[in-house]
């Protein structure tokens, strides 16, 4: 399972479906410079802002095997970004545009 890219690294551009090893799913958006996670239904595992658009400042890192490092802006009073690592990445998916899914 390891999808259509081993690699995000050096990519600007596009939307993306990222699968990591603890079933979480995020929807990167690289042209909006935004992303969607959505956690399995287990409680333990819910993060701040699930399920809802967070601004994207910066994809540090997005490789098959190693841990998703997103810089991100949860519009935090007085927190200027910070960052989100995730479980390893297991599948990376280039959707078409206008994909969602």
């Amino acid at each position: 399972m390891f999808g259509d890219l081993i690699t995000l690294d050096g990519v600007t551009d596009g939307t993306y479906r990222i699968e990591t090893i603890s079933g979480s799913v995020y929807l990167l958006d690289l042209n909006r410079r935004v992303f969607t996670r959505t956690p399995l239904d287990d409680p333990e595992l819910t993060l701040r802002r699930d399920r809802k658009e967070v601004r994207l400042l910066e994809l540090v890192d997005c490789t098959i095997g190693r841990r998703m490092l997103l810089i991100i802006d949860l519009r935090v009073d007085d927190v200027l970004y910070t960052t989100r690592d995730t479980t390893p990445v297991v599948a990376i998916h280039k959707l078409a545009d206008g994909e969602t899914d």
